[in-house]
């Protein structure tokens, strides 16, 4: 059962993840997520759908990718494709660059896009 989440819930769940925030689409098993359905924690949404990647690349993905002065990485690249090692983001930055971290870690964009920032720091950040 997919539900979006209402309402922003503290603590962790029965297996220790943390709750999302409200907004957050989450597949839950049907009696979990009826239990949120009935206290008014979560609204039942329809099975979302992949969105489909374009059939052709954007003319400035298809001539390459964009020079970089040297030492540094460009924009279309990612520090860890460059070379370099990418700095563990603080705590105080944006989800953004722990999003940017986790991906120059081997972490599939899209699996981590949709995770909160505190689960993106306790699996590539160590935080509790």
């Amino acid at each position: 059962m997919w539900v979006a989440m209402v309402i922003s819930i503290s603590g962790g769940r029965a297996d220790g993840r943390p709750w999302p925030n409200a907004g957050y689409l989450l597949e839950l098993p049907d009696a979990e997520g009826e239990d949120l359905i009935r206290g008014r924690m979560a609204v039942q949404v329809p099975v979302p759908q992949p969105v489909q990647a374009p059939v052709s690349a954007p003319p400035q993905a298809a001539a390459g990718p964009v020079p970089a002065e040297p030492g540094t990485a460009s924009a279309a690249e990612p520090a860890a494709a460059a070379g370099q090692e990418m700095e563990q983001p603080k705590p105080a930055d944006p989800k953004q660059a722990w999003v940017d971290y986790a991906v120059s870690q081997g972490a599939d964009l899209s699996a981590v896009a949709d995770v909160t920032k505190q689960q993106l720091m306790q699996a590539y950040g160590g935080r509790l």
